[in-house]
């Protein structure tokens, strides 16, 4: 009777070791929705982190460069006098009285220079007008406006520089212009003010900096109609200084991390697409078959596994079971691994057993679910 209580503590001893064994088999790693997600977030994170790192760490940046540029203009002149008794000297200096009657041209020299600490392309463009004003002497309005082309527009451009000039000598012919204002007041007997002011314009561009003025004018005023002339300056001489801070470029220099960057990159892009369809998917509404299904999938995974075909029932006794949890008991008492297949998609699954020559099944039916609620 001892020996055989000792054999009977054997045996249980061996089917619990036995047991033990085989769940430690069956088990998986389960994961919940929530923890799926997580970790989909965390995975996308990290592959778009690692891809702008190694993206960043591909590139070299220069910084930036400060840049001073100064912007110089003035204007010079003298009057070429005809021949008379008086001045000894053909030329007369600037800031003089002239006698009307003596000048013969005005020589005007406009002269501009931009200079840089640092090599750019510079583009510029200038032009001089000469434009005959005749105005009230009353009310200063304008009887008579009109603008004549002393020279033609010119167009410089100079690539990789840090210093450019220009200087444009332009000639004046004072009787030629003095004579249309004098007709102008003789013919219609009005009191006027007429003088002649003439423009140098410079338009400047740069493909580095943009300058604080696009256009630069240097002009001066030439009196008509008088007996004595002043020649006089409306702008003084401009002197403009100013510090501009730009950023350098930027250039590869570690082409293998900017390929491993644009790859992490579209993985995670990719992982984000997967996402997406993740969560569209599990919030798309599901029948009651859909919610039994999922749930008996997700609680007993570790028992089941996914047939690729129904077998020929024919071959085995069939006995076909009310519930799937008479088949988990089947599945307890026999050690055989429980098949799944869905025969049409929210409609009909069938899980399964086989033990040798008998086949225990139970059939999962929408309408049958349905039928339950």
């Amino acid at each position: 009777m001892k020996e055989s209580n000792e054999t009977d503590v054997l045996d249980i001893t061996k089917m619990i070791k036995t047991n033990i064994n085989e769940t430690k088999k069956d088990k998986k790693i389960y994961l919940s929705y929530f923890q799926r997600l997580s970790l989909f977030f965390v995975l996308i994170i990290i592959l778009f982190v690692f891809g702008v790192l190694s993206i960043f760490h591909s590139l070299e940046f220069d910084g930036v460069e400060n840049i001073h540029f100064t912007e110089k203009g003035n204007v010079d002149y003298k009057v070429h006098v005809k021949e008379n008794d008086f001045y000894d000297s053909e030329y007369l200096d600037k800031n003089m009285s002239y006698v009307a009657s003596l000048i013969n041209d005005v020589r005007i020299n406009f002269n501009y220079s931009f200079v840089a600490d640092a090599k750019l392309d510079f583009n510029a463009n200038y032009d001089v007008i000469a434009r005959l004003i005749v105005s009230d002497s009353t009310t200063k309005t304008n009887f008579y406006d009109k603008s004549y082309t002393v020279s033609e527009n010119i167009t410089l451009q100079e690539k990789d520089i840090n210093h450019y000039t220009i200087n444009k000598d332009v000639v004046i012919d004072y009787d030629y212009y003095n004579d249309i204002a004098n007709n102008f007041k003789s013919k219609y007997n009005v009191s006027t003010d007429s003088y002649l002011l003439v423009e140098f314009k410079v338009n400047k561009s740069s493909n580095k900096i943009n300058l604080k003025e696009s256009t630069t004018i240097l002009s001066l005023n030439i009196p008509l109609s008088q007996k004595a002339v002043t020649i006089e300056m409306n702008s003084n001489n401009i002197k403009n200084e100013e510090n501009i801070v730009i950023p350098k470029k930027i250039k590869v220099i570690k082409y293998h991390y900017l390929v491993l960057g644009i790859i992490f990159i579209i993985i995670g892009i990719i992982a984000f697409i997967k996402l997406f369809l993740f969560i569209n998917k599990s919030l798309v509404k599901k029948s009651p078959y859909d919610k039994e299904l999922s749930k008996i999938l997700k609680e007993y995974d570790r028992f089941i596994s996914i047939a690729k075909k129904i077998p020929n029932l024919e071959e085995y006794k069939r006995t076909d079971i009310n519930s799937f949890y008479e088949l988990l008991d089947v599945r307890d008492s026999v050690n055989k691994v429980i098949m799944f297949y869905e025969i049409t998609k929210h409609q009909k699954a069938i899980f399964y057993l086989v033990d040798g020559n008998e086949l225990y099944i139970y059939t999962l039916k929408a309408v049958d679910v349905e039928k339950q609620r």
